[in-house]
């Protein structure tokens, strides 16, 4: 099983996506999380180099 989390930067100027309509919602790329399905202990996890709305797990 897999997910995709998005990661909150704080720092506007190294954000990948940022919201001016909501404070403090900055995005840098995202973490893509392989799951155990049975447990959900995370069994590995990579960087993404988009926003987890452009992202489809396959």
């Amino acid at each position: 099983m897999s997910g995709v989390v998005p990661v909150l930067e704080p720092d506007r100027a190294k954000a990948a996506l940022v919201y001016d309509l909501e404070p403090d919602r900055n995005y840098t790329w995202d973490d893509l999380l392989l799951l155990d399905a049975a447990t959900g202990e995370v069994l590995g996890r990579r960087q993404l180099r988009s926003p987890a709305s452009a992202a489809v797990p396959s």
